[in-house]
């Protein structure tokens, strides 16, 4: 197993994180199937800044394509939310995910498959959105 160090919102996570258990390069097919997603964090380039919660389905096509659906909550203010977009993997079981939330808002997220596929680690790309979201294979 690997450890490794994350730095989000300027706080430093050090995480031992089974990237082992890939034992085969990953490829867009390591992901296919429905994924729970949890994500939380908070959102805002300056205070206040807007907590957010997010639960919500997520399916991968094995092809580069998502699609989901479900709940979020933003300061306090819940809402149905939707996303689809494109997926990329590397061979290293890094991923990109280029989307849409509700049609509109753009949802870009970096992150890691670890597990064979069963769990994918990532976080937001775009300024003002601090947060980390995990995806369980179901």
């Amino acid at each position: 197993m690997k450890k490794m160090v994350l730095t989000i919102g300027g706080m430093a996570i050090m995480a031992t994180i089974p990237v082992a258990a890939n034992a085969a390069p990953c490829t867009n097919a390591t992901l296919k199937g429905n994924y729970a997603l949890q994500a939380f964090g908070v959102q805002g380039v300056a205070e206040p800044f807007e907590p957010v919660n997010v639960v919500r389905t997520q399916v991968f096509d094995g092809k580069g394509k998502f699609s989901g659906a479900g709940w979020r909550n933003v300061g306090g203010v819940g809402e149905a939310v939707s996303a689809s977009g494109k997926y990329t993997v590397k061979a290293d079981c890094s991923v990109t995910m280029d989307g849409t939330l509700n049609g509109g808002t753009s949802n870009i997220q970096w992150g890691l498959i670890v597990d064979g596929g069963s769990k994918i680690f990532t976080v937001r790309k775009e300024d003002g959105q601090n947060l980390n979201l995990t995806y369980e294979k179901q």
